[in-house]
């Protein structure tokens, strides 16, 4: 049942990249984790530019963080993959960087990050998205995280923007 779960779950999310992200486009992912979604995007999208943003700290709030030395090696990965590919990888926190603003430059952004604090990512980062772009994110729905959806639906009714679900994915037209 859970090879089922994974592979529909990464199919479904495939899929939804392949029609809503520019293709050759300008993206970015908050919370990279190992690098398997952003590699996915990558392979799918083949951006002009791909900004990584993951602070690589071991916090204790889920239990779902290993060890520090452990990210480290997990940050050290996925600089190798990077290495000779159009990607920027940060190792700050989102917030730390929608302080480099991109002025409205990203064609798209997927939000995987703070799943305690999904509201701030997007008040962070929805001005660094042109017009017309797609904000996108995981775990909407998902029993696990039951303040992703309270901040994704609070965000949306106060811009009246129209939200996108399927599977544990949102997403909307910025």
């Amino acid at each position: 049942m859970a090879l089922y779960f994974s592979v529909k779950y990464n199919l479904i999310r495939a899929v939804l990249y392949l029609i809503l992200f520019k293709k050759r486009g300008y993206g970015a992912e908050i919370g990279v984790w190992k690098g398997w979604n952003a590699k996915m995007i990558y392979h799918l999208t083949k951006p002009e530019e791909f900004i990584l943003i993951d602070p690589y700290h071991s916090f204790s709030c889920d239990g779902v963080y290993p060890p520090q030395l452990e990210m480290d090696g997990i940050f050290a990965r996925l600089l190798d993959w990077a290495f000779d590919k159009p990607i920027l990888v940060y190792r700050k926190t989102s917030k730390e960087m929608s302080a480099y603003t991109y002025c409205g430059g990203l064609d798209w952004i997927y939000i995987d990050g703070n799943h305690f604090d999904v509201y701030n990512d997007l008040t962070n980062w929805y001005d660094n998205v042109k017009e017309g772009g797609i904000i996108m994110g995981d775990d909407y729905g998902n029993k696990g995280y039951p303040l992703v959806k309270k901040d994704v639906d609070k965000f949306c009714e106060e811009r009246g923007i129209k939200l996108h679900k399927f599977h544990f994915q949102w997403w909307f037209k910025r």
